[in-house]
């Protein structure tokens, strides 16, 4: 819990952080994921089709399907996450 995952930010368990950082940082490591799981789908195919793939290429498609992703896509509705850490 609050290592980091997906590149956001490290939690201390021992100070804890603002609901409303966790939300955000879930809702970005939500969205890192989902566009690196969209890229890896892109490069597979172009491997698959003979394009030689470099390193620069695969993080500008990294890159370009991170911006494609919506944050409403990866929505949880900030009620919805305060309610659920009221019952932890």
């Amino acid at each position: 819990m609050g290592k980091g995952p997906e590149g956001s930010k490290i939690i201390d368990p021992v100070r804890g952080a603002a609901q409303a950082d966790i939300n955000y940082e879930y809702k970005e490591a939500l969205a890192w994921a989902t566009a690196q799981d969209r890229a890896e789908r892109i490069i597979s195919r172009m491997v698959v089709s003979g394009v030689d793939v470099t390193e620069e290429k695969a993080e500008n498609i990294y890159q370009r399907e991170l911006r494609r992703v919506s944050r409403k896509f990866t929505h949880m509705r900030y009620h919805s996450f305060l309610m659920y850490f009221g019952v932890l």
